[in-house]
């Protein structure tokens, strides 16, 4: 059964005497909106009772905004948890268990800490650690801003997508793109040092330019060629391979934790004959599905950035010979491999 309250607003004045006049609502206004939020309530109950909790949900949060009540929040924490939203319900369940003692509800009190406690277990957590922040950095999660008393810290997240956006005056924005499942882990995202942005240089007036003979021509064409494009694309492959290789060694030490923790729950990695708790059974058969796939993706992490620093090296040498070979263009193409046992990539290219 889903518990259920609706709390109305309503203003009392005593009066002198033997009598006491109770005034409810002040404005045609605000009683047009009670009855609306009364009216989104009804609906919305309607829905959930049919597990149609997509539809019910945005009826409560519209029938909050119209008229605060501790029910409607109650039923709104009670249709997130439905959804899969565990953090807002955990954090809604809280707020209803705050406002209904500070109103002397005992009851609704005790229901709502009740709900709150036994979802904390099942949080999923999100740490965002910053290096080196600029001054006045900002940082914003899903458009919302996060105070710096908050970086490095873990705190309750929804599952699902979650957009990181970094800025400060005079750096160039930095910005991530999270997905969280459904799990009662930490994920962590690690914002680097942000760099300068670019400063605009006023335009000087042109100066005429010397006649070039037929040997000047083609010198300047030679430094203008092929030799700076290999520069770039060095620098692209290396900046890719540093950061594959940065991603292998993350994912590698998060899959040693996870099969370490899964080791002290049933003591080897590919037997779980000494899990007697199915509780514990279940938690070391997760931990070792997670260090397997982590360790995968170091794998493919470790091979993609050998390939790319490698490729950096050489295009680097490439564009420092002279002669012909900086006139002819330079093509690089990195390609992932995924097989059913193989993890790795494939360079092509032309120099």
């Amino acid at each position: 059964m889903i518990p259920f309250w609706i709390s109305g607003r309503a203003r009392c004045a005593g009066i002198a005497g033997a009598f006491a006049l109770c005034l409810v609502g002040t404005t045609a206004s605000a009683q047009s909106e009670s009855a609306a939020a009364r009216a989104l309530f009804a609906e919305a109950r309607k829905l959930m009772a049919a597990e149609r909790y997509d539809e019910a949900c945005p009826k409560f949060e519209e029938s909050l905004r119209l008229d605060q009540g501790i029910g409607t929040q109650f039923n709104l924490a009670h249709c997130w948890e439905k959804q899969g939203r565990t953090a807002s319900a955990w954090g809604m369940f809280l707020d209803v268990a705050a406002a209904a003692r500070q109103a002397g509800q005992q009851q609704r009190e005790t229901a709502a800490r009740e709900r709150a406690n036994a979802l904390e277990p099942k949080l999923t957590r999100l740490r965002v650690t910053l290096n080196d922040p600029a001054r006045d950095t900002k940082v914003t999660r899903d458009g919302q801003d996060v105070g710096s008393a908050a970086w490095g810290t873990a705190v309750p997240v929804d599952p699902g997508d979650h957009v990181i956006h970094v800025t400060a005056p005079g750096k160039q924005e930095w910005s991530q793109d999270v997905k969280v499942p459904a799990t009662a882990r930490t994920f962590s995202v690690t914002v680097p040092s942000l760099e300068d942005a670019p400063v605009d240089k006023e335009p000087t007036a042109a100066k005429p330019k010397p006649e070039a003979s037929s040997s000047d021509t083609v010198e300047l064409s030679r430094d203008s060629g092929g030799s700076g494009g290999a520069n770039v694309v060095a620098l692209v492959a290396g900046g890719v391979g540093i950061a594959a290789l940065a991603t292998g060694t993350v994912f590698a030490l998060q899959s040693h934790s996870d099969n370490t923790e899964a080791l002290k729950l049933c003591r080897t990695p590919t037997d779980a004959s000494n899990c007697q708790d199915p509780s514990e059974l279940n938690r070391w058969r997760g931990l070792v599905g997670d260090a397997k796939r982590e360790r995968n993706i170091a794998y493919v992490g470790f091979a993609v950035g050998s390939v790319g620093v490698v490729t950096a090296v050489i295009l680097y040498a490439t564009a420092a010979s002279s002669g012909s070979s900086s006139q002819r263009g330079t093509a690089l193409q990195l390609t992932p491999v995924l097989g059913s046992n193989d993890w790795g990539a494939a360079l092509s290219g032309s120099f």
